[in-house]
């Protein structure tokens, strides 16, 4: 007989009607808080409470809703007992004092939201385990494209409301073309949203000044959400492609839990080293000559926001020029430079690392597995030999190549500059401004300027700079540097190129194609055929070709994103043909980097094009390495020392 259906603890009518709550919510508290910065009042006081008495009603009803049929309401009590002590208590709070009606709606609305969140967040790390247990996870490229878009909506319209601007809302709400106005409002909040979200450091929004605390927090939850939820799924396909490549340990947990406590200790580890991080970047804006608005008089807050950048390796700053003017503070080499690169190692590196430190079942460094030792020194080897090509060329003499800045270099950027001592790296026209002809000689740049391109810097400055970007070119996408095509020689953003498209580690953070996907597909010029026939070397084999496909498949899924987006940005967008490679490269590899094409100048189709590329360059590989099957590979891990 076959196996009787598992009683769902969450029945699809429940799951249906705490959606509705959770829109209506969402709505209650736009109303009710994201427009406060509007000059005048869009919505009356009685629809804000009919919104909330909506999401409180709905909220109570899917929880009614969940106590038939009889069959498995045992379960169902269990599951969700802490729901009905909290609606009964709220109820008897209620009726002792009437008039913490309000009160009590907002309550309920909040908890329905963060309920749901939970959720959402068991359901997929519940997806990804038992994913890793029964070979697959079901549908997960579509459900990570319908969950991301989702999301980039929700927080770009989210930092739309005037509650996350600062000072005066930048779209007047009266005279012609409001709504024209308010949707390329929105647009560029969701390009930011999407950024922050897919961790590529591009924004059409300076941070720092334009966004309110709360405009600021949002931008942070969003990169928190999705640098851990990167984590998870780069963890479970980490450790899956290791296994299937037999690069893992000897005593690796290969129970249906290993995976699970992989997820775990992974999240943990990184909330932890944000915390650490954020410990030692407070005395980064501790002096008297950050920008007020920046931080708004909160080190502790602008140390969280530029720790957690680092870590999920988004890029985001408070600064409008990255972290140029933090060049020279330790704490950019002591705390965002390791996160950075820790976060693009991942959870199984970091995983073997702490489990051989702490010595556990009495096994030392020696035993540290196959995939740490590449990824740690290859990690290394790419970063020292892209940081030596960098200062190589930056620092070659004038008469060893025909370099920018000139007057008469063809195919520059055809944008417009504005030259001024104050201006971020990539300098933006105004929106007045026509477009400079390819001709028209460069703004000679300011002493400032000079001083901050890699080579107009000391010897050893420039090297120190240079490892950082190069690191930074495969991991976080921040800059202490120029990276402008006045300020970087073109051979020296080609070697940026190739460094984005290496990318991380396949558990990590970091984008790009993940040099393990680069070592399998290397891996079969240098690799031996099998000579024996018997059953073990047959399985070896296939998850040999399985782990292969897997790779080949994800690998050429981004460079066909890249190549599309280098087209289209191309066709449509008023910059050299490098430029529109350097800018798709960054945003198909999430990086955020950018050569000067991101900014005000940047058309709309310009700004949809890399909003989806950002989504799918993030979401498609993943979606491709999580396909790998584990069901017959218990036997064929490699014990150590053998070859594969």
């Amino acid at each position: 007989m076959p196996d009787p259906k598992p009683i769902s603890t969450t029945p699809g009518r429940t799951r249906f009607t705490w959606f509705l709550a959770a829109v209506a919510g969402m709505a209650a508290l736009a109303m009710g808080y994201g427009l406060v910065g509007a000059s005048e009042p869009l919505v009356s006081s009685q629809t804000v409470r009919l919104a909330f008495r909506i999401c409180a009603g709905l909220f109570v009803l899917s929880r009614l809703l969940m106590l038939v049929p009889l069959p498995g309401l045992g379960v169902r009590l269990r599951c969700w007992w802490v729901d009905y002590v909290l609606l009964l208590g709220g109820l008897a709070w209620w009726l002792l004092n009437l008039s913490r009606g309000p009160i009590v709606l907002e309550l309920i609305t909040c908890y329905c939201l963060a309920m749901a969140v939970w959720a959402i967040v068991y359901e997929g790390l519940k997806s990804l385990t038992r994913g890793a247990e029964n070979g697959r996870v079901r549908a997960a490229g579509w459900r990570l494209l319908t969950t991301g878009l989702f999301l980039v909506i929700l927080g770009g319209a989210v930092l739309a409301l005037p509650a996350c601007w600062h000072g005066e809302y930048p779209v007047p709400t009266e005279g012609d073309y409001v709504g024209y106005r308010l949707a390329s409002h929105w647009l560029r909040c969701t390009f930011t949203a999407t950024a922050a979200l897919t961790g590529t450091g591009l924004s059409l929004i300076d941070i720092g000044q334009e966004l309110s605390r709360a405009g600021q927090t949002v931008v942070l939850v969003l990169m928190q959400f999705g640098g851990l939820a990167i984590l998870a799924i780069g963890a479970a396909a980490g450790w899956r492609l290791r296994r299937l490549a037999g690069w893992g340990c000897e005593d690796d947990n290969c129970s249906p839990h290993g995976p699970a406590w992989l997820i775990v200790f992974t999240l943990i580890l990184a909330l932890g080293l944000e915390a650490a991080g954020a410990w030692i970047l407070l005395p980064m804006w501790g002096d008297d000559t950050h920008p007020p608005l920046s931080i708004h008089n909160d080190q502790l807050f602008a140390a969280a926001f530029h720790a957690v950048s680092a870590f999920c390796n988004v890029g985001l700053t408070l600064e409008s020029n990255g972290l140029v003017a933090k060049a020279g503070h330790y704490g950019v080499f002591a705390a965002i430079l390791p996160l950075m690169i820790l976060g693009s190692l991942g959870g199984p590196v970091l995983y073997d690392l702490f489990r051989r430190v702490l010595h556990l079942r009495g096994l030392g460094l020696s035993y540290l597995s196959r995939h740490f030792w590449l990824a740690v020194a290859g990690s290394a080897v790419v970063t020292a030999l892209g940081a030596a090509l960098l200062v190589g060329i930056e620092k070659s003499p004038p008469r060893w190549q025909l370099r920018n800045p000139r007057p008469d270099t063809p195919g520059r950027l055809m944008v417009a500059t504005v030259p001024s001592t104050s201006t971020p790296a990539t300098a933006v026209p105004s929106s007045s401004a026509a477009p400079a002809s390819a001709e028209s000689p460069p703004s000679q740049p300011s002493e400032r300027a000079k001083a901050e391109r890699l080579q107009s810097q000391s010897r050893g400055q420039c090297w120190a700079s240079a490892f950082f970007q190069s690191a930074a070119a495969r991991t976080g996408g921040m800059r202490i540097v120029r990276l402008d095509e006045n300020s970087m020689a073109p051979a020296s953003r080609l070697v940026l190129i190739c460094l984005m498209l290496a990318g991380g580690e396949v558990g990590g953070t970091a984008g790009g194609i993940r040099l393990m996907v680069l070592f399998l597909i290397l891996g079969t010029l240098f690799s031996r055929s099998a000579s024996s026939t018997d059953a073990t070397s047959f399985k070896r084999a296939v998850a040999r070709q399985h782990v292969l496909t897997i790779a080949v498949g994800a690998t050429l899924s981004l460079l066909v994103i890249v190549a599309l987006t280098t087209l289209a940005l191309t066709f449509r967008e008023a910059g050299s043909p490098q430029a529109c490679l350097f800018e798709a490269v960054s945003v198909g590899c999430n990086v955020g980097f950018s050569a000067g094409l991101t900014g005000p100048h940047l058309s709309t189709q310009g700004i949809v094009i890399l909003i989806l590329s950002m989504l799918l360059s993030r979401i498609v590989p993943l979606a491709i390495l999580l396909r790998s099957r584990l069901v017959s590979l218990a036997t064929v891990h490699p014990q150590r020392g053998e070859n594969d």
